[in-house]
């Protein structure tokens, strides 16, 4: 758990409540942003929402933002999956509420990467390559809504065990829920600490530390009562190396089979979201 942040990226609830003002939006307008998972009709998988309350994944709403300018690379199959631009509600929810959420989105990413860097001295591999693997990143920023557990029982797994893709997940919410596996298969809450962020590590950041990093398993519990969460996933460029970390100040050039994209267009295809 991250505590004692600096103020730009310390959660302040009147941007908080700024931010979640997205959900009080009428539904015409939630839907016309709908990604395929809920719009069989929409072209987009990534960036927009999700009204999963009807069934899915988890019983919750999302919406989810990326770079303001997807990176370009070299030419992969389905490539168009993993670099969708952002969608934006036709009425902002608030003033300068799209202002804030790009802003949020360019702090957490920049944190992110100095955490890298860190890593990256730690495992004795080149810091500055290291850290290239995470700029003009693919990194996504998430809103969630949990409206309740509509069975009005507490801590009733809503969210299927997984790991994430990317490299590292900060998470802030506003009441319990979250829970991590320990590796010797213990459930444990993450504390609601409501100035703070969680910290989790992904699968690209398992690989790139040859697993001295191991990715971290995790779920959510339901409440009786509505839940709120902020999660940002470090994501590496899409055209970077899945590879371990390097000790040259040079880079590789992977083949298009081992980039990220590679491997986050497989993950859309496995859970049929591609």
């Amino acid at each position: 758990m991250a505590v004692g942040l600096p103020a730009p990226l310390k959660p302040e609830s009147k941007i908080i409540e700024k931010l979640f003002s997205l959900f009080d939006l009428s539904q015409p307008v939630l839907y016309e942003m709908g990604k395929r998972e809920m719009c069989p009709t929409s072209r987009r998988c990534m960036r927009g929402y999700v009204d999963r309350r009807a069934g899915g994944f988890a019983y919750n709403e999302i919406f989810d933002i990326g770079p303001e300018m997807p990176a370009s690379g070299p030419g992969i199959d389905d490539i168009e999956l993993v670099t969708e631009t952002n969608v934006w509600p036709s009425v902002e929810p608030a003033p300068n509420w799209r202002e804030e959420m790009t802003a949020r989105f360019t702090q957490m990413e920049a944190l992110g990467v100095r955490i890298i860097r860190a890593m990256a001295r730690y495992l004795n591999v080149n810091e500055t390559t290291a850290a290239a693997r995470y700029q003009n990143s693919s990194s996504s920023m998430r809103l969630l809504k949990y409206p309740g557990n509509p069975t009005g029982q507490n801590q009733n797994v809503i969210g299927k065990k997984h790991t994430d893709n990317g490299g590292l997940t900060f998470q802030w919410q506003d009441q319990p829920g979250l829970q991590i596996k320990t590796p010797t298969g213990e459930w444990l809450d993450v504390p609601e600490r409501s100035e703070g962020l969680s910290v989790h590590l992904g699968e690209a950041l398992e690989t790139q530390s040859s697993r001295k990093f191991v990715a971290t398993p995790h779920r959510v519990l339901g409440w009786d009562r509505v839940r709120h969460s902020i999660v940002f996933f470090l994501e590496p460029n899409l055209f970077s190396s899945t590879n371990a970390f390097s000790e040259n100040s040079c880079d590789e050039t992977p083949s298009n089979d081992e980039t990220y994209a590679a491997s986050m267009i497989n993950t859309l295809r496995k859970t049929g979201r591609a």
